[in-house]
């Protein structure tokens, strides 16, 4: 008996691997979500803490109690969300859903660990056989583009833009947008 709930818990780890990095749901804050509780949690391809991608701006901020500052009137455009109190962390809005998390602060990892300051060597540890890297656009870097395991109606990624040698930055996301060099230009 033993042996097949190990075997079960090792299969469902698997399947979980396979279709990409998911993070742990996160308690929803009852009160406004403090810095603290931003820099706790971690991204994936798919969300961060409890904000998941897809959701309306409003229930992202339902979900961190409130603690989202909310661009005005952005039904139809593509603008930015952003944690109080926590800068440079953002989630892109686009056409009324958030589809992208952008990061910029080294104190917030990925589900996997990852963080800007990484080397590239380190992402591609984190995600051994899953990461295409491509050239920068405007730098002599790189972008690390992690594949989900099966690519089959998964359209999330996470890239990480490099200097040539460590992440600057990194974002995660759904497809197309997470995709997009300049954000919402």
């Amino acid at each position: 008996m033993v042996l097949g709930l190990r075997w079960f818990g090792i299969s469902v780890l698997a399947l979980a691997a396979a279709c990409g990095e998911r993070a742990p749901q996160a308690a929803k804050p009852a009160q406004a979500a403090t810095p603290a509780e931003w820099l706790a949690w971690t991204v994936a391809d798919t969300g961060f803490g409890p904000i998941t991608i897809g959701m309306t701006p409003e229930q992202a901020n339902a979900a961190v109690g409130g603690s989202l500052t909310l661009p005005q009137g952005v039904a139809d455009g593509c603008d930015y969300a952003s944690p109080r109190g926590v800068d440079s962390l953002s989630f892109m809005i686009e056409q009324g859903k958030l589809v992208r998390i952008e990061v910029r602060r080294h104190d917030v990892r990925t589900v996997a660990g990852a963080r800007v300051g990484e080397t590239e060597a380190r992402i591609q540890q984190l995600y051994p056989g899953r990461v295409r890297v491509s050239p920068h656009k405007y730098t002599d870097g790189h972008y690390l583009t992690v594949m989900p395991g099966d690519t089959t109606g998964h359209p999330y990624r996470l890239i990480f833009e490099t200097d040539g040698a460590v992440v600057t930055k990194y974002r995660g996301g759904a497809l197309p947008q997470v995709e997009y060099v300049e954000g919402c230009s």
